[in-house]
């Protein structure tokens, strides 16, 4: 299903077979596909990063590739575009200020009524490492 190489661009039946994947499948897949592409995704709207609200409280949405952020992002109409972090910017810099501030990361939410996986930053980090 999902390609084993990196790419930049994915055919539209894959990207629609990964949104249509368990919240738990989905979380293999991210942290499968993160650890050869050596990178994150996250949504950059005009006034800053884009958060979810759960009960606990602010959530960080987050993908394993670019076209994947759309199976979640038009569901919401926003104003906002795909950016890349590496992941190493994204283990030193960013693990440690979500932690401070108690926010949480969405694994891959693929569509607006479709559970995704909620883990801490701590919780993300244990996680890339077993798979890596």
């Amino acid at each position: 299903m999902f390609p084993n190489t990196i790419t930049e661009s994915l055919p539209d039946a894959i990207i629609k077979q990964a949104a249509a994947l368990s919240a738990e499948e989905r979380l293999e897949l991210f942290l499968q596909y993160v650890d050869k592409a050596g990178e994150v995704w996250v949504l950059l709207g005009e006034n800053g990063y884009v958060m979810m609200e759960t009960l606990e409280g602010h959530c960080l949405p987050v993908w394993p590739h670019q076209q994947l952020v759309s199976c979640w992002h038009q569901s919401q109409k926003s104003e906002a575009s795909a950016k890349s972090i590496g992941i190493e910017e994204f283990l030193q810099t960013w693990l440690p200020g979500l932690d401070k501030n108690n926010t949480t990361l969405a694994i891959f939410p693929a569509a607006e009524n479709e559970a995704a996986i909620i883990v801490t930053a701590e919780a993300f980090k244990l996680s890339l490492s077993e798979t890596g």
